[in-house]
């Protein structure tokens, strides 16, 4: 069966945010399973990803003022003309405490 091009970039997102969410946790701390899990996604994504957005996950991942940035390139890239006019500073962040730190922007706690 052949997917759509909607369900293929719905995967694809998937996976990325997967990724994101469980790299940006962990710790010196965090489980061997847990940096095993990290690795097999990483090298998933080198497999299929275009290398400047690849490259650009690994930057974002070690500068955080680059996440927002690397996230609105991927949306481009993805949905093309559809991505709208949605920014960097724009997308939401969840993390505890974060609604009380002083001048947050537009963040949810």
């Amino acid at each position: 069966m052949v997917q759509n091009d909607e369900q293929a970039v719905d995967e694809r997102a998937e996976k990325i945010t997967k990724y994101l969410a469980l790299a940006r946790s962990l710790r010196t701390d965090s489980s061997e399973s847990d940096y095993r899990l990290a690795n097999s996604l990483a090298w998933e994504l080198a497999l299929w990803m275009p290398t400047d957005f690849y490259r650009l996950m690994g930057q974002a991942l070690c500068k955080p003022a680059l996440f927002n940035d690397f996230i609105i390139a991927v949306r481009r890239g993805e949905l093309k003309g559809q991505a709208g006019d949605l920014g960097p500073q724009d997308i939401i962040h969840h993390a505890p405490g974060i609604g009380l730190r002083k001048n947050p922007g537009l963040i949810i706690a």
